[in-house]
């Protein structure tokens, strides 16, 4: 009987055949070798699952399965994942992006000599078409990380953690209703548990690269902010009932920040002419009469979202520093 994997890698895809490759030979020059690699394809288009067939041909470790439960989506792709995956630790993957060769290395040397950890999280650098072609690294881990994704204020994204995969199934995998805010809905539930141990290392190099692929965003902005919009309605809906119901109140007033980072984008694309006035009009109108944006407003906050507004409507809001200062004033 073949001995299991110690960490089981769960990379969703869907058309990615123009950067797949490229990120599983990245999990293949790693350093450390007893992985296994599970590819969810999400029924695609292109030339996707040729490209992962060759692969699994010349190297067993790597695995393919399609999604064929009738729901779309990188969540379910990932919760198909972990119901496959063997192995003691979990790195979620996307299928654009790239792995240092020495990251489960350092990763899993951090996690075997901190047993008690659930997860523990690492530097993340952005890049366009090759590494290094950008200078932003995520590793700024300052502050309350549940402030800090309750705000929409992220700490990190979803390659950056590694996980015990009992942890992973303690918190039941993703939310499969969010259409996006998937891994800050999942990160935020995490962070909710009194006894989720972890730790964040920002003094280490980036092990993971984040691919700004235009292509990860829809051609069709409507569709692309409508399914923002039903996110964060989701995700300020849900947050809202739990902390009230857990007797964490204190804690409702940062779900403002994320209704503000959903306005922000929202007027960005109003202002680069991705959508017109009307509907930049009819969207903000909507997204702040959904239940949870009222139940997070108080009087202040509307009066300042109502500034807000204008600010938006007349580009003030492009000036560095006005979104900033909006968010603050209405989480206070």
């Amino acid at each position: 009987m073949k001995k299991p994997p110690l960490v089981s890698l769960i990379i969703p895809n869907y058309n990615k055949a123009a950067y797949i490759l490229e990120t599983l030979k990245s999990v293949q020059n790693q350093s450390f070798t007893d992985w296994e690699v599970i590819v969810v394809d999400d029924n695609s288009e292109d030339d996707s699952i040729e490209i992962v067939d060759k692969i699994l041909y010349e190297d067993d470790r790597f695995s393919l399965f399609i999604n064929k439960s009738g729901v779309k989506g990188g969540s379910v792709c990932r919760n198909i994942g972990l119901k496959k995956a063997a192995g003691k630790f979990v790195v979620f993957l996307d299928s654009d992006d790239l792995l240092s060769s020495d990251c489960l290395k350092k990763r899993v040397l951090i996690m075997e000599s901190n047993k008690a950890l659930d997860f523990a999280v690492f530097p993340m650098q952005n890049f366009y078409n090759n590494i290094g072609d950008s200078s932003f690294i995520w590793n700024n881990f300052e502050g309350d990380h549940l402030k800090r994704f309750l705000k929409h204020e992220l700490p990190w994204q979803t390659m950056m953690p590694i996980w015990n995969k009992t942890s992973l199934e303690r918190l039941n995998g993703f939310n499969e209703l969010f259409p996006r805010l998937q891994d800050v809905e999942f990160h935020t539930r995490a962070l909710l548990l009194s006894d989720m141990n972890y730790l964040a290392f920002s003094g280490l190099d980036p092990d993971c690269f984040f691919r700004i692929n235009e292509n990860r965003i829809t051609s069709k902005k409507l569709d692309f902010l409508a399914n923002w919009m039903e996110g964060s309605g989701l995700y300020i809906n849900f947050f809202y009932n739990f902390l009230v119901e857990a007797e964490k109140g204190k804690y409702i007033k940062y779900l403002r920040g994320s209704l503000v980072a959903f306005l922000a984008n929202l007027s960005y694309e109003y202002r680069v002419g991705n959508i017109t006035r009307l509907e930049f009009k009819k969207i903000w109108a909507k997204f702040l009469n959904d239940k949870g944006a009222l139940e997070v407003s108080n009087g202040f906050t509307k009066f300042l979202l109502k500034i807000y507004f204008l600010f938006c409507i007349f580009s003030i809001n492009k000036i560095k520093g006005v979104n900033y200062l909006f968010r603050t004033l209405i989480v206070i």
